[in-house]
């Protein structure tokens, strides 16, 4: 029981705060709530191998991270950028996929052998299939555009299935041949009323008995 000004209220005591608004990480999967159809689409694509590259629209604070990190525990094989890079950003996305899911530390030096290689390492693999995630929400349309543009005919290619989130504000600066080349989700949708009961059930279990 907890007390304010004097007074008596009906809160038990929790070991943390329920409600931290940090978008979900790849361990809480449990937490998610409200992406239930969505959710169980991109799983069946990594479970059943079918690669797809999906671009993920949605607001701010709609959900769009916390959906593709949980959804990132139901592969061992996943490679997520963490930082926007400077110079050639195709590039040096191009050179960190390699080297993390291929786990090797050099790149060759000849671009379509790096190419070849990765999706031929790709093809072979077994288990729930790779998943990439670019995942940039203060990077400016045009730019994400540029880069995704670029990378594009590689990404395509790969056995993998691939997410790259936007907000509606972003995905307007995506030209239509860029756009035509990925499938487009709607944009997420708000949490209904019962849906946040659930949340808010899950993450007081977390916090409190």
């Amino acid at each position: 029981m907890q007390t304010q000004g004097g007074r008596r209220l009906d809160f038990p005591q929790m070991r943390s705060n329920p409600f931290d608004i940090r978008p979900l990480e790849r361990d809480q999967l449990k937490l998610l709530v409200g992406r239930k159809d969505l959710l169980g689409t991109l799983s069946h694509h990594l479970r059943f191998h079918s690669p797809r590259v999906i671009c993920l629209v949605g607001e701010r604070r709609s959900g769009r991270t916390s959906l593709v990190q949980t959804l990132s525990s139901m592969t061992d094989q996943y490679y997520s950028p963490p930082f926007w890079p400077s110079g050639d950003v195709a590039t040096r996305f191009l050179e960190e996929m390699y080297c993390s899911l291929l786990d090797v530390f050099e790149v060759p030096p000849v671009r379509g052998v790096l190419v070849d290689r990765l999706v031929t390492e790709l093809q072979s693999r077994t288990g729930n299939m790779p998943m990439i995630t670019f995942d940039f929400a203060n990077v400016s349309g045009a730019d994400l555009a540029s880069a995704m543009s670029n990378l594009m005919p590689l990404l395509g290619r790969l056995r993998a299935l691939v997410l790259i989130t936007v907000t509606p504000g972003q995905l307007s600066a995506f030209p239509e041949d860029l756009t035509q080349e990925m499938d487009v989700t709607d944009s997420l949708e708000p949490l209904e009323r019962s849906e946040v009961q659930d949340l808010i059930q899950r993450r007081m279990s977390l916090a409190s008995r």
